[in-house]
């Protein structure tokens, strides 16, 4: 089963991230260098697929080798979290909320993912998610791994305390880890898997902000804008072919 090759590929960027990305973020409260900051530049031929906080999308050959850093006891959960919120776009909070009936039946991974209103940003409306088929196949290996589990279980537990989910610092440094691992520069947290995913769905929805900003369930386009960002020569590649 191949967990490591994404199917969509990231749209190109600007190797101006680090400048932008240094300006944006600055020094940590200690007045040093923010220890998130990569030491060296993104390179011209680095695919930056827009910044939101600093934090970039992964390239194709980043999110390969991320999954492929989670080794180890815990690596079907971690590659799972991993894949459930590239493909689904979920915040790290909101997947670690999960509970294992919002996404499995008893015996295979459901056709949507069902969130809570009181789980999602601003807790204003509840969501249903398509549910990708890699990470339906991540989250099958992992829950046939994981071994018996109830309804109401955590699709996410705490490795300390089973009846606690993952704490978000937890979550947050799996996936740190995995990034800085893959050679991710920037901010890499684990809002890069978000990123990804709707640098994806762009490319899929051939540049439609309106329909992005649905899949990301942004309350205003106006939002989802700040997840992209487009190079000057594409643009006017644009207006010359137009």
């Amino acid at each position: 089963m191949d967990l490591g090759v994404p199917q969509v590929k990231s749209p190109v960027g600007s190797s101006e991230g680090a400048a932008n990305l240094r300006s944006a973020v600055g020094p940590s409260s200690s007045g040093k260098p923010s220890p998130f900051l990569g030491m060296g530049s993104f390179g011209e031929g680095t695919i930056w697929a827009g910044m939101m906080r600093g934090c970039p999308s992964l390239t194709p050959t980043q999110y390969k080798l991320a999954l492929r850093h989670l080794r180890g006891r815990h690596r079907w959960r971690n590659r799972a979290l991993l894949v459930l919120m590239v493909r689904t776009g979920l915040r790290i909070s909101e997947a670690l909320a999960l509970r294992v009936d919002q996404a499995w039946d008893g015996t295979a991974v459901l056709p949507r993912l069902y969130l809570n209103r009181k789980d999602t940003k601003g807790k204003r409306t509840g969501a249903s998610i398509v549910i990708h088929p890699e990470a339906a196949a991540a989250l099958t290996k992992w829950i046939q791994t994981r071994g018996p589990v109830r309804a109401d279980d955590w699709l996410f537990p705490s490795q300390v305390r089973p009846d606690q989910p993952m704490v978000r610092h937890t979550g947050w440094q799996i996936l740190h880890d995995a990034f800085i691992a893959a050679g991710v520069t920037g901010m890499a947290g684990s809002h890069a898997a978000r990123k990804t995913f709707s640098a994806n769905v762009y490319r899929a929805l051939k540049g439609d902000l309106f329909r992005l900003s649905k899949a990301l369930r942004h309350t205003s386009p106006l939002t989802t804008l700040a997840y992209l960002s487009f190079r000057q020569e594409e643009i006017d590649r644009a207006i010359l072919q137009a």
